[in-house]
C-alpha cells in the first residue's frame, strides 16, 4: 500500500512537472537596512563585565543590503520556486562599557552573499504572499572582523583584528509581498532573518582581546533586513 502511494505521488508530482513550464525571474534587492543580532560567548563576557563594572553597556547596531544584489528565481510549480542570485552586504555590532579608558568592540560582517532558498507561494489576483527558508552562504572581503577603538584626551587608538573566518553560512528565513504591476514585473517588500551557524570569527590573540581563543567558535553574529526588491518574469503565465 506504501510502495502504491508512493507511486500515485511521484507520478503526481512528475505530470505536474511537466504540464507547467518553468517560469524565470531575475531581479534585485535594494535600500535594505536592518540590524545585526550578535550572540554567544564573546556577546555574554562584554555583557557580564558591564555587570560586574556595575557601569551601563551601550550598543550599536546597523545592517545594509546595497543595490549590487541580483537575484534569480525559478517557478517550477504555481506555488513553489527555488531563490539564489549574488549581492554584497554589511552588518556591523557595536558594545561599549561605559567607565574610564573602557574601549569600543565594533564587530563587522562584509561580505558577498549568495542564497539558496525554497519559495513557497500564494497569488491573489495581483497580490503574491510568500515565505522562503534555507540558508545563505557568505564570503567575507576583509580579513578584518574585530576593531577596538580606545579615546584618550588627545587622541583616539584603533586597533583592527584580522581574525575574520573568510567564509560563513546562516539559516535563512524570509517572508514579503509583490505586487504584479504588468505581466512580467513585479515589486514587493522583503522581510528576512539570518541565523549565522558557521561564525564569521576565528581565535584571536589573548593578550590583544582579553578573552580566550576557544570562545571565537561558539560567537555569532545574525543579521535581520528588510529591503524592497523587483523581479522581472520571463515567460510570465500571465502574458
Amino acid at each position: 500500500m506504501k510502495k502504491f502511494f508512493t507511486t500515485v505521488i511521484l507520478s503526481f508530482l512528475f505530470i505536474s512537472f511537466n504540464l507547467y513550464s518553468f517560469e524565470v525571474s531575475v531581479g534585485s534587492s535594494f535600500l535594505g537596512a536592518g540590524f545585526g543580532v550578535f550572540r554567544g560567548k564573546y556577546a555574554k563576557i562584554i555583557e557580564n563585565d558591564a555587570k560586574d563594572s556595575d557601569t551601563k553597556l551601550n550598543t550599536s547596531s546597523i545592517s545594509f543590503m546595497p543595490a549590487i544584489q541580483v537575484d534569480v528565481m525559478i517557478e517550477f510549480l504555481p506555488f513553489l520556486a527555488f531563490e539564489t542570485g549574488l549581492g554584497f552586504g554589511t552588518s556591523s555590532y557595536g558594545a561599549e562599557v561605559k567607565r574610564i579608558d573602557s574601549p569600543e568592540y565594533i564587530f563587522t560582517r562584509s561580505e558577498f552573499r549568495i542564497p539558496i532558498m525554497i519559495r513557497g507561494q500564494f497569488e491573489l489576483e495581483r497580490f503574491l504572499f510568500y515565505a522562503s527558508f534555507g540558508t545563505k552562504l557568505g564570503i567575507q572581503v576583509s580579513d578584518n572582523y574585530i576593531t577596538i577603538k580606545r579615546e584618550t584626551a588627545n587622541s583616539e587608538d584603533i586597533t583592527e583584528i584580522k581574525n575574520a573566518r573568510g567564509f560563513t553560512v546562516d539559516i535563512a528565513f524570509a517572508i514579503g509581498g509583490e505586487f504584479r504591476i504588468v505581466d512580467s514585473h513585479y515589486a514587493g517588500v522583503r522581510v528576512g532573518y539570518d541565523v549565522n551557524v558557521l561564525s564569521p570569527m576565528v581565535g584571536v590573540n589573548a593578550t590583544s582581546f582579553s578573552i580566550s581563543e576557544v570562545n571565537a567558535n561558539s560567537t555569532f553574529h545574525d543579521n535581520f533586513n528588510v529591503s524592497l526588491t523587483y523581479r522581472y518574469a520571463f515567460n510570465s503565465k500571465w502574458n
